[in-house]
């Protein structure tokens, strides 16, 4: 035993209760504040796709991402909480029209095996540097 804390179960990971963050909206990220307020998990995870640099409300380098099930896996975190659905207005609301909510299939942080389903914003490609 290393002393340490098991780390809790978020519970399944479904697009009602998951958004995979992959730039701004992590915790230490400049954005995070807009999901700080949420209560839940954060769980290191990867998703199959192209993380680019992006412009959000035409400001450039911004992280931006397409997801492609062939793709590379990008490190991400998907935040896992029961509240979720209640704020997605309100995301949606704030990444704008550059950005679409895609359902996306996450895995562990090797890409090797499936963990579930999650929500994650989909860079539009008008909004690609």
């Amino acid at each position: 035993m290393t002393g340490r804390a098991a780390a809790p179960d978020p519970g399944p990971i479904t697009p009602e209760r998951a958004l995979a963050v992959y730039g701004t909206l992590a915790p230490g990220e400049s954005n995070h504040h807009v999901v700080a307020g949420i209560e839940g998990a954060w769980v290191p995870v990867a998703i199959r796709g192209h993380r680019f640099t992006a412009r959000w409300r035409d400001t450039p380098g911004y992280p931006g991402f397409t997801p492609d099930p062939t793709g590379p896996a990008v490190g991400a975190l998907a935040l896992v909480a029961d509240e979720l659905a209640g704020h997605w207005d309100r995301l949606d609301g704030f990444e704008g029209p550059g950005y679409r909510r895609v359902e996306i299939e996450v895995f562990d942080p090797a890409g090797s095996r499936a963990l579930g389903r999650a929500f994650v914003y989909q860079t539009l490609p008008e909004f690609w540097d």
